[in-house]
């Protein structure tokens, strides 16, 4: 990854919408308005390397990230566009916390879903040992969910994946 230091400027999709509307009815409402340049911001722009921070606080977990593995692009955006004029009577009602928040969490919960499909190809000796290392990786993240979908084949894969999910303990779901 870069260094991080390029901003970014994030708006909710509901803001996004509301911003929208409000122009649009502008538009129609007073034919006068032509020609307007309007722009949809937060007026807050980040690093991208301070959100990565926020989404680490929001999770509760470190994200994998190497800054400065690599250099900017000649042509790396540093900065957002931001020559627009505000959309008269509009302003962000969602926070970037509160719509990663939005984005990432059920019911007040961590969500995070994976889903993995074993194939055919996948053999007896090779599906208990992945299946565990999935099973580790996963259990790092609070309120994980992993999924293992198997192909649907009736060879030894099904019968190994149905031992390892009678456990009901082990949090892991099983689909057909």
């Amino acid at each position: 990854m870069s260094p991080g230091e390029q901003l970014i400027d994030i708006v909710h999709i509901d803001d996004v919408v509301e911003a929208y509307m409000l122009a649009a009815q502008q538009l129609l409402n007073d034919g006068a308005v032509k020609n307007e340049v309007y722009s949809v911001s937060s007026q807050q722009p980040i690093p991208l390397k301070e959100l990565a921070s926020i989404i680490e606080k929001i999770m509760d977990i470190p994200l994998q990230v190497n800054w400065g593995g690599r250099p900017y692009h000649p042509r790396e955006i540093m900065i957002p566009w931001n020559k627009g004029v505000t959309v008269p009577k509009w302003k962000p009602k969602i926070t970037l916390v509160e719509g990663i928040k939005r984005l990432i969490c059920l019911n007040g919960n961590l969500y995070l879903k994976i889903s993995i499909t074993l194939p055919v190809l996948n053999k007896e000796a090779t599906i208990v040992p992945l299946i565990a290392e999935l099973h580790r990786a996963v259990s790092e993240y609070k309120n994980a969910e992993l999924r293992i979908i198997f192909d649907g084949c009736y060879d030894q894969n099904r019968i190994c994946g149905e031992a390892i999910f009678s456990d009901r303990s082990s949090g892991l779901q099983y689909c057909l």
